[in-house]
């Protein structure tokens, strides 16, 4: 079973690494797209998308709650 410290230590080793992410926008709605790893805080992550899926500079934010009650979901890409 997980909890937010062993979330915490997984984005800790993908930091500068491209992960897809998707996120539940709700009403049964959901994002995915690829991002790297910007920054691994006490409460949150940061990440910013490739490819200007949000703009340029985006940087979004997530709490280790969103992963751990599954709002947002995280794999590694692996480069190829």
């Amino acid at each position: 079973m997980e909890n937010i410290a062993s979330i915490k230590n997984t984005m800790q080793g993908h930091i500068g690494k491209t992960v897809l992410i998707k996120a539940n926008l709700g009403r049964k709605r959901s994002t995915m797209f690829e991002a790297v790893v910007s920054g691994v805080y006490s409460n949150v992550f940061t990440v910013s998308p490739i490819d200007g899926v949000l703009g340029s500079s985006a940087s979004l934010t997530y709490s280790y709650a969103d992963v751990l009650i599954k709002n947002v979901q995280i794999k590694s890409v692996l480069a190829g």
